[in-house]
């Protein structure tokens, strides 16, 4: 799983990234999205394992309001991204 900051708020992916692998995720890169102004956590998919979406969502619901974003092309070199917007 990528995780991006979509925000001003430094730290922010890697925040998010320690916190699922806390529980249980296999993160991987963090970084910057190309806007630091993403209204609301975007979590895309490339083949999604069964029920992956929902667990992300919940998982982040204590902290996000995340949605369902455009997948991810197959060529990407993960199978999830998180984009990280606002509270």
């Amino acid at each position: 799983i990528r995780v991006l900051n979509g925000t001003k708020t430094s730290g922010l992916a890697a925040s998010v990234s320690g916190k699922l692998k806390d529980l249980g995720y296999n993160p991987g890169k963090t970084g910057n999205a190309t806007s630091s102004a993403i209204a609301q956590t975007t979590i895309r998919l490339k083949n999604e394992p069964e029920g992956l979406l929902e667990a992300l969502i919940k998982d982040l619901s204590d902290d996000y309001d995340a949605i369902a974003g455009k997948a991810l092309d197959e060529d990407d070199d993960v199978d999830a991204e998180v984009i990280i917007g606002a509270k």
